[in-house]
């Protein structure tokens, strides 16, 4: 699994220099990534704050001073592949406040865009792919974890983790490292 300090390392440029020896083309390079994120920052009023939307309910406000280094290491993560496409969107807070907030939106053309998939077959997909990156089913068990934490039940999420915990044999509703403990991978 990708650490901040990763993200802030050489070792991303490794993680993208393995995947193109590896024949797989869709990865951005750090120029790539670094030129989308300057794309996007002409978009940002430098001085002021910038805000990031998460999830359905949750945007993060940055301080001016944190904007260029939080927005470089959200870069490395998410776009990593290509497959996202920054947009910045007018969010509406909850104190009745619309700020401009950066979301990543799929690209549905993209081969790595999976959104056809049945439930079951992402479940299958989820409950046993890993890659260098880590398992896919630790970010699946790590976002529902997170999620909950802040009151927040999205119930596809929910049901997705208890058949990917079902696939693997473990307790339905497990935390990723719970789940990995029962599989004996801990």
């Amino acid at each position: 699994m990708l650490t901040r300090e990763d993200l802030t390392s050489e070792r991303i440029d490794q993680i993208v220099a393995d995947a193109h020896k590896a024949g797989y083309d869709f990865f951005l390079t750090s120029e790539q990534r670094a030129a989308s994120l300057a794309a996007a920052l002409q978009r940002y009023q430098p001085g002021e704050e910038a805000w990031v939307f998460a999830y359905e309910g949750i945007a993060y406000r940055l301080a001016p001073h944190q904007v260029s280094s939080e927005l470089a290491i959200l870069w490395n993560r998410e776009m990593l592949s290509n497959v996202y496409q920054a947009r910045w969107v007018p969010t509406q807070l909850r104190d009745g406040r619309t700020v401009t907030a950066v979301t990543f939106v799929v690209d549905t053309a993209h081969c790595q865009y999976c959104g056809d998939l049945s439930m079951e077959r992402a479940a299958h997909h989820i409950a046993f792919a890993e890659g260098r990156r880590g398992a896919c089913r630790d970010y699946l068990f790590n976002t529902a974890e997170h999620t909950r934490s802040l009151g927040i039940h999205d119930p596809y999420i929910e049901d997705l983790m208890e058949r990917v915990a079902t696939l693997r044999g473990d307790a339905a509703g497990a935390s990723a490292p719970a789940a990995a403990e029962l599989a004996g991978e801990a």
